[in-house]
């Protein structure tokens, strides 16, 4: 089964040009979207995941019918005109996934395959000529797979087949595209290419979520530009409601600006691999797996693809020699240290320091002056909820306890309906009470009920279409500290917040490494008031109810 692990290693063996149109367009997208292979967090997003995964599974079966075909490939049918036809051949004059027009109907379509023909043409007086080489081609259109002649065909010259040439060679090496500029490409791949309704929700969804989480703010460099990415984007999305799809054409002053800025930035080459080789730690892998990456490494470093100056090629060069220690069987596992580790995911995650604080290694020492001057994105709380707990980061953790009906319910739900409202998406897991008619009250009362609210009374498998999520209560879930830990790491975008009961002596239920673990801490010590003990506005209070209510 192909995965995003062995993905690059597949695509090698069925070749990108043996692909199905469609196959190849959302391999196309998949190569923007993820930054060429290097950040699948894209996968967060439910409906590309779905997606991804029934590409996988098509591909799959591409490369198990490959894998028959190797012995003997079978010969492509002829054509009605065609004589003398061969396999599919390699043109100087036509490619593989060439774009053309079909003369007869205007009808835009692809090359999927290659053919020669030999045939002589009859002059009155002269009888048959010698035999003319021309060119026939199986070709993929909108709605089917038919064959064709070349002088049936037109070839249309694509605009983006040299696209960020000059930009390429003035851009910014970098460790990690920045947010913006991500988006902005994918905008710009999206250029004289047919695109489903889904295909551009889901990259409206996606940048709006990176919009709710702070990662592309009003201090982004590009801001303006994302602003207009976005509302071309919510037209599109309406204007294909019905029609299922359209043809997107960016008129050409925003495109020369959106692809000046979208070849603006490079990803240093070794980065890739260095994800790779991250991806590799503490594992038995197969030994084909870790000989293609050395083999892909190192030509990357033979044919400058890394190029010399690459500042992390020293880096690339020692991961390719611990990987090759493993496939000798000098070492049972990919190792790398704690200190090297941390080190790389400094790299890959776009710091670029090459330093992260571990307790072996030194820490980054920065100067007071410059430490109070940095920005931290905040989720930008308000009114009541930002006196209690302060302006909190996205991905934040905090545990609400106090005893029962003392309105820790009610105050969770608020919360919840503010959230749901103002912040993003919702998941209220309400194990306690589940989805019954107390647990219906609390919502009418307090007013929250919202489509960014979702209720459940179990835990669901997946997470990643949430911006906030509440766990009530811990100990129902019977979830550990290292459960939470484990679900926190896992989804490092998400706010989660964890509800406790308490022991008759005040002290909530559950050992106190919750405690130490969470970034905000709110007891309800008394009926109806809320205290607040955490990292980002300690000491503050709230009052829950308006009326004389309790939970």
């Amino acid at each position: 089964m192909i995965t995003i692990h062995n993905y690059i290693e597949s695509i090698e063996q069925i070749g990108i040009s043996n692909l199905p149109v469609l196959l190849k367009n959302f391999h196309n997208d998949l190569k923007e979207g993820t930054n060429d292979f290097t950040d699948w967090s894209v996968l967060e997003d439910g409906d590309i995941k779905e997606s991804t995964e029934l590409y996988f599974k098509e591909l799959s079966k591409l490369l198990a019918v490959n894998k028959k075909a190797v012995k003997a490939e079978p010969k492509a049918k002829p054509a009605a005109p065609v004589k003398n036809k061969v396999s599919s051949i390699k043109s100087d004059k036509y490619f593989v996934g060439q774009n053309i027009t079909l003369k007869t109907t205007g009808e835009k379509a692809v090359i999927n395959k290659i053919f020669t023909i030999k045939s002589g043409n009859f002059i009155p007086g002269q009888g048959v000529q010698a035999p003319k080489v021309e060119y026939s081609f199986t070709i993929n259109t909108k709605d089917s797979i038919k064959t064709v002649n070349e002088d049936e065909i037109s070839i249309d010259v694509a605009p983006t087949q040299t696209k960020n040439t000059q930009a390429s060679s003035d851009a910014n090496q970098v460790e990690n595209t920045s947010e913006d500029v991500k988006f902005i490409k994918s905008f710009v791949a999206f250029n004289n290419k047919q695109k489903t309704h889904a295909q551009i929700r889901s990259l409206l969804l996606r940048l709006q979520k990176a919009i709710t989480h702070r990662l592309i703010n009003k201090d982004s460099t590009y801001a303006s530009e994302i602003g207009i990415v976005q509302d071309r984007l919510i037209k599109l999305a309406k204007a294909t409601e019905t029609s299922g799809g359209a043809d997107i054409k960016l008129d050409n002053s925003l495109l020369s600006k959106l692809t000046a800025i979208a070849g603006g930035e490079i990803v240093y080459a070794s980065i890739a691999y260095l994800k790779r080789y991250i991806g590799m730690q503490s594992k038995e892998i197969e030994k084909t797996k870790a000989e293609s990456f050395v083999r892909q490494a190192e030509k990357a470093i033979s044919s400058a693809k890394v190029e010399p100056t690459d500042p992390y090629l020293d880096r690339l060069k020692v991961a390719i020699k611990t990987v090759k220690n493993y496939i000798t069987g000098k070492d049972k596992i990919v190792s790398i240290s704690k200190t090297e580790l941390n080190g790389l995911m400094g790299i890959v995650d776009g710091c670029g320091c090459g330093l992260a604080g571990t307790d072996d290694s030194p820490s980054e020492i920065m100067s007071s002056m410059d430490f109070v001057n940095l920005k931290f994105d905040t989720i930008g709380f308000k009114g009541k909820w930002l006196d209690l707990i302060g302006d909190p980061s996205p991905g934040f953790s905090a545990m609400i306890y106090g005893k029962p009906k003392f309105g820790k319910s009610y105050l969770c739900m608020d919360f919840a309906g503010y959230l749901a409202k103002n912040h993003g998406k919702v998941l209220y897991v309400a194990s306690e009470e589940d989805l019954f008619i107390t647990l219906q009250n609390k919502v009418r009362e307090k007013g929250v009920a919202d489509p960014n609210l979702f209720l459940t009374g179990t835990m669901p498998k997946d997470l990643s279409a949430y911006n906030f999520i509440f766990l009530d209560s811990v100990s129902k879930l019977g979830l550990s500290p290292e459960g939470l830990t484990a679900l926190e790491k896992q989804y490092p975008l998400i706010s989660f917040i964890y509800v406790f009961h308490v022991r008759k002596d005040g002290n909530f239920k559950g050992r106190n490494d919750f405690q130490h673990d969470v970034d905000i801490v709110i007891e309800v010590p008394e009926k109806g008031h809320a205290v607040q003990y955490g990292r980002f506005n300690q000491g503050g209070e709230m009052d829950i109810f308006e009326y004389d209510e309790a939970a």
